[in-house]
């Protein structure tokens, strides 16, 4: 059964165990309207290259639903492509929350999940400073918050699109922001947007003891993370922030890891409040 859970609702080690010692709340069944300031029919934002820049959480995937269904929380800028783009986290190709995975994350019994946004879709600075697009996020938080479900958001530290050449305006797609200082900019601003509905973060990205394409190094994690913490204490002194989103595979060396960020400084209090850690089979515990 935890197993079970863990798989459904990509839950980490930390919240599952949260979720399964934790008095669980019966959900309702209500559709959850569009946020305030979140208009269902927003006009998607053109692309110098002719694409749509559309913001729809985490890369996970999703199952496309066949219609848009009455009563669905509709995000107009996946609403109006076609064909439909890839589908993100809760959001169907439709431009609709998956009904697949809400009803999943219901009949389970969460009582929390976990939403990563890629900045590639929230951060819109490339069009100016203070540019995001915090609105799938928004909708999703709703939804959690109407069923009794405690949401928390994964700040990710890339992929995002930079310019590096102003004031010409040409865009490019990097691994992750080109300095702690960027990212840490990037935190505090999801932080002081998020604060009002939620204090729960994760950073800086999804197992990155095995994700070397982004942190190559111990210590280029550890001045990220401890940047971003840093930057969401600032904005939200509330925040109760996971770090890590540890690979528990064996062979993943995740003991190791936490050690090495540990020998620089990056712990509890600099970089996380808490380590989240992703169950593998293949981990002895």
């Amino acid at each position: 059964m935890f197993s079970k859970q863990a798989r459904l609702v990509g839950m980490s080690l930390v919240g599952a165990l949260t979720m399964c010692g934790s008095q669980e709340t019966t959900p309702t069944s209500t559709p959850t309207p569009s946020p305030t300031g979140t208009p269902a029919d927003a006009a998607p934002v053109p692309l110098p290259d002719g694409g749509v820049h559309a913001d729809g959480g985490d890369s996970e995937g999703g199952t496309a639903d066949g219609g848009v269904p009455p009563g669905a929380v509709k995000f107009g800028v996946f609403a109006r492509l076609s064909p439909g783009p890839p589908a993100f986290g809760m959001f169907s190709s439709k431009g609709v929350l998956d009904s697949t995975k809400t009803k999943n994350i219901l009949d389970i019994g969460a009582t929390w999940t976990r939403g990563s946004m890629s900045p590639f879709f929230t951060d819109q600075t490339i069009y100016g400073a203070g540019h995001y697009d915090w609105s799938a996020a928004d909708i999703v938080i709703a939804w959690n918050q109407s069923n009794g479900i405690a949401p928390f958001i994964g700040i990710e530290a890339g992929p995002v699109q930079v310019n590096d050449s102003p004031p010409v305006f040409a865009p490019h797609t990097v691994d992750r922001y080109p300095t702690p200082a960027a990212f840490a900019t990037y935190c505090g601003a999801a932080a002081a947007h998020f604060s009002a509905a939620l204090h729960s973060y994760s950073i800086p990205g999804n197992e990155i003891n095995t994700n070397p394409q982004q942190f190559p190094t111990v210590t280029d994690a550890a001045s990220y993370m401890s940047a971003c913490y840093a930057a969401i204490k600032s904005a939200d002194p509330s925040a109760f922030i996971y770090g890590l989103e540890l690979n528990m595979d064996g062979q993943a060396g995740a003991t190791a890891y936490v050690k090495s960020l540990l020998a620089l400084g990056c712990g509890p209090g600099t970089c996380y409040d808490g380590i989240s850690a992703h169950l593998s089979l293949r981990y002895p515990i």
